[in-house]
């Protein structure tokens, strides 16, 4: 994975829980609370991505850094695709598997 925009929701880090040849775990640990994300494929030239930001109507609006703004843009590299995501708080957790 690699962060191709720094949106207003910082990616501080990058974790491999556990990985075989065909299925890995991992998290993507965030700096802001709380946010809203989603799964693409082929936005960018068949290029395959998580996209990370705050929905306007809740309340974690208050957690929001002033330097940056605009979605994340993280993109998944390799025949990699996403079977499950989800975030909590301060963290988005992915299952990956091998296409």
């Amino acid at each position: 994975m690699k962060v191709i925009h720094q949106g207003i929701v910082k990616v501080r880090d990058i974790l491999v829980f556990k990985q075989s040849a065909g299925i890995t775990l991992m998290e993507i640990d965030t700096v802001a609370k709380h946010a809203v994300m989603w799964y693409s494929i082929g936005q960018f030239q068949g290029m395959k991505g998580i996209f990370l930001h705050y929905d306007i109507d809740e309340d974690t609006l208050n957690y929001t850094n002033s330097d940056g703004d605009g979605v994340t843009e993280v993109f998944l590299e390799g025949d990699w695709d996403v079977w499950s995501c989800n975030h909590s708080r301060y963290t988005t957790r992915l299952a990956l598997y091998r296409t």
